[in-house]
């Protein structure tokens, strides 16, 4: 038997066939997938921390949050490992992906602001997956705007955010 091993961030691809996960320790962890028909395991890094995987509408790769050399990284990385990862967005301060418009074309993202906490963010992509312009914020106010995903017909917005009070709520509003 192998020794316990922590599970954090699993996320289920869209064909609900298989699961994201990070194993290890939360800063020092790889991404790997599960196969839920057969159990099997399948290592996608060795020894770089990913951060928050989120599946690519079609399933054929995972966008993670990365920190190397001092720098965050948005990064697409393909489970298969046969394409180069495709570098979405850089910057000093954390980066988390949130999730993809249901065509491909708009990641919704947070980040970590030295004066303002998390705010929300999008970044589009051309049909390739590579970036096509300067990141739009969404969400920038002086509290903390975190988790976003989008609907599945990309119509809404999900979030959370601590503006009543401190409390962490859950906000829907249109995309």
């Amino acid at each position: 038997t192998q020794a316990p091993r922590r599970f954090l961030d699993p996320r289920l691809s869209p064909d609900r066939q298989r699961v994201a996960v990070r194993i290890g320790e939360p800063a020092q962890s790889d991404l790997w997938t599960l196969d839920l028909a057969s159990g099997t395991l399948s290592q996608i890094t060795s020894g770089r921390a990913c951060f928050r995987p989120v599946w690519t509408p079609d399933g054929g790769g995972l966008t993670v949050g990365v920190h190397e050399d001092g720098r965050w990284r948005l990064l697409t990385l393909r489970p298969a490992g046969e394409e180069p990862e495709i570098p979405l967005l850089e910057g000093k301060r954390r980066l988390y992906p949130g999730g993809w418009s249901p065509d491909g074309r708009i990641l919704v993202y947070q980040e970590r602001s030295e004066d303002a906490g998390w705010n929300v963010s999008f970044l589009a992509v051309d049909r390739s997956g590579h970036p096509t312009g300067p990141p739009q914020p969404l969400l920038s106010t002086t509290a903390n705007e975190t988790n976003p995903a989008l609907s599945k017909d990309g119509r809404f917005l999900a979030y959370e955010s601590d503006e009543m009070d401190g409390l962490i709520a859950v906000y829907v509003r249109p995309f």
